[in-house]
């Protein structure tokens, strides 16, 4: 999830998808409020003890080349 505050929105999603309510206590939990798109400020500060995983983030990063075409929905073709 994007950001922090829309764990909510997606612990219910999880749930849905797995056929779980919110409140069964034996229902999966495999995601935390932690686990969103942190910002560059935010890596930076959790990983200034380990310089190299960023680096290595940056170089990774160089090497993808993605074209994302905003406001255009693509959905599965499904034989009708």
């Amino acid at each position: 999830f994007i950001d922090s505050s829309d764990f909510d929105a997606h612990e219910i999603r999880v749930a849905i998808h797995d056929g779980f309510t919110l409140d069964d206590p034996k229902r999966p939990r495999n995601y935390s409020p932690q686990q969103y798109m942190r910002s560059e400020e935010e890596m930076c500060e959790l990983f200034a003890d380990i310089p190299e995983a960023l680096a290595n983030t940056v170089e990774i990063a160089k090497r993808c080349n993605v074209t994302v075409r905003l406001g255009e929905y693509f959905l599965p073709q499904f034989p009708t």
